[in-house]
């Protein structure tokens, strides 16, 4: 599993000692996604533990999905979604995620 880290665009230096290391940076995981657009369902599995999320605009979320080959970077932090396009020009797309209450990670 891949993750990258980024930086806000604030200075840090005069807050390092008041701020927990990981709360300066946004963790994106690499992810495989699964869509059932039925259910404007979202799905996908990190370290083990499967994820169901709920998304108002899943038919963006399909298309996009079809275009990465479903291949997809997850920031828990934010519950947002980036799905890179594999097509030249067409850019990357962020999305919204609704964390279902059956998923037991978010009890």
């Amino acid at each position: 599993m891949n993750t990258y880290s980024t930086a806000h665009d604030r200075n840090h230096a005069d807050q390092a000692a008041s701020l927990p290391d990981e709360s300066i940076f946004d963790e994106w995981v690499d992810v495989r996604i699964h869509i059932e657009a039925e259910l404007s369902l979202v799905q996908f599995c990190q370290q083990g533990v499967q994820k169901m999320f709920y998304s108002e605009d899943i038919d963006a979320v399909q298309k996009a999905a079809l275009d990465s080959d479903g291949t997809a970077l997850w920031c828990e932090k934010y519950a947002k979604l980036l799905i890179p396009s594999t097509r030249s020009g067409a850019g990357n797309r962020f999305f919204s995620l609704v964390r279902m209450e059956m998923d037991p990670a978010s009890r």
